[in-house]
């Protein structure tokens, strides 16, 4: 299940986010609905922020959505590289956050502040080999006009 964006109110939304989709090639709306039922998209109400992971040395690269399975037998420590892409208008704050199958919440792994314009963060971490788990991103203006919700980054244990 991803996150998608909608409202109920009944007067102005006030800040309102909307989902925006990853694509690459011409958009169509074969690739548009391909890229939202893939999880390949952020919640957001004016800025851009993507989450990835490389794996390897780059040998494996996944996006937010995308689903990684992982043998029981993997070793411990396995170091991911999360890629964080941004665009923002005024200075923000963005948290990487790792949730894990069976915990009650998110561990809040590192937040990057005074983030403005265009560019990248990464955060090397070990990969959580002893059950599934995911990676997400939430940025935030300084002054809170506007956020950014990626969707989750899974990795499953088989």
């Amino acid at each position: 299940l991803y996150a998608q964006s909608g409202s109920d109110v009944h007067d102005a939304a006030y800040h309102h986010g909307l989902n925006h989709a990853l694509i690459s090639g011409p958009l169509t709306q074969e690739v548009l609905v391909r890229a939202l039922k893939s999880g390949h998209s952020y919640i957001s109400n004016g800025d851009f922020l993507a989450l990835a992971v490389s794996i390897g040395n780059g040998a494996l690269v996944r996006i937010m959505g995308d689903i990684t399975p992982f043998p029981r037998s993997l070793p411990p420590n396995v170091p991911v590289q999360l890629v964080l892409l941004y665009s923002f208008a005024k200075p923000s704050k963005v948290t990487v956050f790792r949730g894990r199958v069976g915990d009650k919440g998110e561990t809040a792994l590192k937040s990057y502040s005074n983030l403005i314009g265009a560019g990248f963060v990464t955060l090397t971490t070990p990969l959580e080999n002893t059950r599934s788990s995911h990676y997400r991103a939430y940025g935030e203006a300084d002054d809170r006009s506007l956020a950014c919700y990626t969707n989750p980054l899974f990795f499953r244990r088989l």
